[in-house]
């Protein structure tokens, strides 16, 4: 499998580790380049400002806009490549040696997901659904989990992915974690074969993140009611794919 590492042309360190850690798993490495949102001149025309306001209570992060069109351009190569699966990667990783071989024995229930999440920044409090190899399963989880580090998708996922994420309105692990409304269907790999905490980078969006956020009673009104609403619609779908699935299963 192709994995489609993302990485800006001066960090030249991240691409040599992530590269060295994705190749010891198995995959062909091909490097995305990606899009400085701190260059000179840089602009971005699909981006609405407004709502990643209204949305995510922020201002605008050079950083996270980069990161933003940085996986579209992941995935539009990965399109253009004609596999029917491929791994989006980020360059801050490092990849579980047995990573590549769960892959394989999850695409033997290719029916039950067109994204595989393999990092997360959050918990996710994930369910168990089907038993991979001890200690691993396919999960889908009930909360939050950001952070976009390494994702497996199919041509579906990228399709759909493209063509409603084409302008920002969020930052991307915030936008791409909400696949009830793309049309398409998510699970996690768990324990997570892939960590964002390990390489020794410090992050290129993180740290200076805090600088970016209006004030809090600007948020309130709009922002809050917002994630209630994202919340509550993540936890009613993702119960009912649980469901599915584990009934499936046992009619099976």
């Amino acid at each position: 499998m192709k994995a489609f590492l993302i990485n800006l042309e001066r960090a030249k360190e991240r691409l040599v580790s992530a590269q060295r850690s994705l190749e010891g798993a198995g995959f062909s490495v091909v490097r995305v380049d990606a899009v400085d949102g701190r260059a000179p001149g840089f602009a971005a025309e699909d981006f609405s400002e407004r709502s990643l306001r209204l949305l995510h209570g922020k201002r605008p992060n050079p950083s996270e806009i980069g990161c933003y069109f940085s996986h579209i351009r992941a995935i539009s190569l990965f399109m253009e490549s004609g596999d029917e699966f491929g791994l989006i990667a980020e360059d801050d990783i490092t990849v579980a040696e047995s990573c590549g071989e769960l892959i394989a024995k999850c695409v033997g229930f290719r029916e039950h997901w067109d994204m595989l999440r393999l990092s997360g920044l959050h918990h996710g409090t994930p369910l168990r659904c089907i038993r991979i190899a001890d200690p691993y399963f396919l999960g889908i989880c009930l909360t939050r989990q950001t952070g976009s580090g390494a994702y497996v998708i199919n041509r579906k996922a990228a399709r759909n992915l493209l063509l409603h994420l084409k302008v920002m309105r969020l930052p991307y692990d915030h936008a791409f974690d909400r696949e009830w409304l793309f049309n398409f269907k998510t699970m996690v790999l768990v324990p997570l074969p892939v960590c964002q905490q390990t390489a020794g980078f410090p992050s290129q969006i993180a740290q200076s993140a805090e600088t970016y956020k209006y004030a809090l009673f600007m948020r309130y009104w709009t922002v809050f009611p917002y994630r209630a609403y994202n919340e509550c619609s993540r936890v009613i779908y993702r119960i009912l794919r649980y469901i599915k699935i584990k009934i499936g299963s046992r009619s099976a």
